[in-house]
């Protein structure tokens, strides 16, 4: 495994990601903006100065899409990472609920076959209002 790095994925957001060498490196965790998704391997250009290296081009996707959902209790949040693992989705916690006015926010990495939808609704996350997908990515 390479080191991990700091990289810029968007004017607004950084990630981690493993540096492979060569200007590449391996996307760590899943961004909120962009097209860019965990596993991805990247190209990745180097800062000037003390600049963060820059994502620029993905040259091979694991994940098609990236689904965030919206849930009220951190039980709904275990019940849908383990099903959504064992469809081998990757998942991240982004914020715990905080009462009726601030939900609680995860992100889903995930292949085109997976209804991530279908999966919320079976463990009791209403839908829509509770569920904002970015879609299929490039």
């Amino acid at each position: 495994m390479g080191a991990m790095i700091r990289v810029r994925v968007d004017d607004d957001e950084t990630c981690w990601a493993e540096d492979l060498g060569d200007g590449k490196a391996r996307i760590d965790n899943i961004p909120l903006y962009g097209e860019f998704n965990i596993d991805d391997v990247v190209v990745v250009l180097k800062g000037i100065g003390r600049s963060l290296p820059i994502v620029v081009e993905v040259v091979a996707k694991v994940f098609k899409k990236k689904v965030f959902v919206f849930y009220d209790s951190v039980s709904q949040f275990e019940k849908l990472k383990e099903v959504l693992l064992r469809l081998g989705c990757k998942v991240e916690g982004y914020r715990e609920p905080r009462g009726a006015t601030a939900r609680g926010m995860m992100a889903v990495a995930a292949q085109d076959n997976v209804d991530v939808f279908e999966k919320a609704r079976e463990v009791g996350i209403d839908f829509p209002e509770h569920i904002r997908a970015t879609g299929r990515i490039k």
